[in-house]
């Protein structure tokens, strides 16, 4: 089931088109009830495949088995194609033909607005960068085989017209109650997971007053002498103060160099071990709560730390920011397409796999067996097992016989 879902729902990375009546000069390498594709259509398409290498590695690495990193299209035989990527081509042949006849069936018709959209889409997708503008080139799909583009197009379109033909029937509808049920279920689970976390347990809670090394450029790096005996001399004398009685937020806020918190008096967040510098925390950890720090040297500048009294887990918990929950009303919309999407899937899978399970039965499938053996229940050619011979196409001089080699895949022309 599962197999026929990916094929009748997912859009396929390849196909070619279809033509009849092959001569001799130009053999069958798969026929679906009739429905051809020619040795050379896919040569065609491979040699594509060839000159546009990050299209290739787009397209396949979308969707095409087994395929990641760069794309090996061609065999361990000198002049032949990797028999591996012809047997995933040949299968997406197949599969289209075999969609073709199943959306015939429903009477589904992909329209021009359909395959506008479908080209859209697929250049998106696969088209190259530009280099300037970093923007998506459109064309991608015009410069391929027209065999190759008109079955991309078919594929990308084919839901959209099977849903069209299927939601007519109905059954497609959400109901008001449906989507209410839905965001309810969301922002149930939701809080279930908020009170089940918790609350990370807080580092040692403590305000500062510190000293930048150069107030004009905090970020120019390694101080000099003269820069850290001046930072520390202010930081010393400040100190000096507070012992006398003077008030820590009154100076936080006249001195401080850290703007942020010397609005609050010089208080800093209480947050888990490892949010400050080690120098800093090892420093507010050794003092006890209303106890000053010796002047204490990090990267921004020298502090004068003092020790405040650790908040409760509780005061932390309520502290956090938590997400803000949006209104039913704002998010239905958004939800209502997100339901009907998964609705209409639902109705494919219904109503297409059965009719794509009886026409994969009764479809008459040959495969040129130096490609591979069709797989009626996986819906997929085969690779040849080991070495196979591999039609290339004639020679300069010999025009009226197709010449043959041992090695695997297509030839190359």
């Amino acid at each position: 089931m599962k197999r026929l879902l990916v094929i009748l729902l997912a859009t396929a990375v390849f196909a070619a088109a279809c033509t009849n009546g092959q001569s001799a000069l130009d053999p069958t390498a798969l026929s679906v009830d009739g429905s051809t594709v020619s040795v050379a259509q896919l040569n065609d398409e491979m040699t594509w495949l060839e000159e546009n290498p990050s299209a290739a590695n787009r397209i396949f690495n979308a969707g095409a088995p087994g395929a990641g990193g760069e794309l090996q299209l061609h065999g361990e035989a000198a002049g032949s194609w990797n028999p591996d990527i012809v047997a995933v081509i040949l299968t997406l042949h197949a599969q289209r033909f075999l969609i073709e006849d199943t959306l015939a069936e429903i009477g589904a018709e992909i329209t021009e607005a359909d395959r506008q959209a479908a080209r859209r889409t697929l250049d998106s997708r696969y088209g190259e960068p530009n280099p300037q503008t970093g923007m998506i080139e459109e064309g991608t799909v015009a410069s391929m085989p027209e065999g190759l583009s008109a079955t991309l197009v078919t594929l990308e379109a084919t839901n959209e017209a099977a849903l069209r033909v299927v939601l007519a029937d109905g059954g497609g509808e959400v109901t008001e109650a449906e989507l209410r049920e839905r965001y309810d279920d969301a922002v149930a689970f939701f809080e279930e997971e908020q009170a089940a976390m918790t609350p990370p347990e807080p580092g040692p809670c403590a305000s500062h007053i510190l000293f930048f090394f150069d107030a004009d450029d905090p970020g120019a790096g390694e101080p000099t002498d003269e820069q850290l005996d001046e930072a520390f001399a202010a930081a010393e004398a400040t100190l000096a103060d507070l012992e006398a009685g003077a008030d820590f937020a009154e100076l936080a806020a006249e001195r401080s160099d850290d703007p942020g918190s010397a609005a609050d008096g010089g208080r800093l967040p209480c947050l888990p071990p490892g949010s400050y510098v080690a120098e800093f925390e090892a420093a507010a950890a050794q003092l006890e709560v209303g106890e000053l720090s010796e002047p204490v040297v990090t990267d921004f500048g020298v502090h004068i730390i003092r020790r405040d009294a650790d908040e409760e887990p509780d005061e932390q918990a309520a502290a956090m920011d938590e997400p803000e929950i949006p209104s039913f009303e704002e998010i239905r919309s958004e939800l209502q397409v997100q339901m009907e999407s998964e609705r209409g899937d639902e109705l494919l899978r219904e109503r297409l796999v059965p009719i794509f399970e009886a026409v994969l039965e009764r479809a008459e499938v040959e495969v040129d067996p130096r490609f591979g053996t069709w797989d009626d229940q996986a819906a997929q050619v085969i690779p040849p097992e080991g070495s196979s011979p591999a039609p290339v196409a004639p020679t300069e001089g010999n025009d009226d016989v197709p010449l043959f080699e041992d090695a695997p895949g297509i030839g190359l022309p």
